[in-house]
Formats: structure tokens, sequence, C-alpha cells
């Protein structure tokens, strides 16, 4: 199996689950959990969709990576209950694909 082969398999794995959890998400009950659980899945699927614009190098490999990533958190969020809000990224206000920081580091720009 060639790479080319490979990433195409791993494209069609990733939007399967991008697909199962769209529909996981549309039975969570509380509404902090599924709009952390729906940002997720819309950021995997729309690296996903960035993937087949421009398929190749190091640009792929990173909008596989992001969507990887995401599927990973939306998986966790569906898979086991938090037991409370401090272990929610958006609780923590952190930006995982941007790399953005915590409100915390900023306290000075914010007046806190």
């Amino acid at each position: 199996m060639d790479d080319r082969s490979s990433t195409t398999e791993e494209v069609r794995r990733l939007r399967a689950a991008v697909e199962d959890l769209e529909r996981r998400a549309r039975a969570v009950s509380s509404p902090a959990k599924r709009h952390d659980l729906t940002n997720a899945v819309g950021a995997a699927r729309n690296a996903l969709e960035l993937l087949s614009e421009n398929p190749e190098g190091k640009t792929a490999e990173r909008f596989l990576e992001m969507a990887q990533r995401n599927i990973d958190r939306a998986t966790e969020l569906v898979g086991g209950e938090s037991s409370g809000a401090a272990d929610s990224r958006s609780a923590r206000n952190e930006r995982d694909d941007l790399r953005g920081t915590s409100e915390r580091e900023h306290r000075e720009t914010f007046g806190l």
C-alpha cells in the first residue's frame, strides 16, 4: 500500500468517525457538553475539507493531525462523563488548534 492510498483510507476512516460523532452529538443532553462536542466535530470536519483542497505535503499532514486530534477530543467527550467544569477545555478558555493562550496568561491585558 503506498502513501497516497493509505492517506485516502485514513481520510475515509476519519470522515466516518466525524459522521458517527455528529450523530451521537445530537443525543447529548448537556448544552455545555454538546457545545464542546460540536466544536470539536466541526473542527475535524473543516480540517478534512481543507485537506481535500490541498492534499499534498506538510499541509495535508497538519490537517490530518488536526482532524485526528479533534476526533479524539470529541470521542473523549462522548465516551466519558466529565465530573465538573474544570475538566472542560472551553471552561479553561483554551484554543488548541489556534495555539492561543488562556485568559490567565493575559491578566494585564484584561485589566484583571
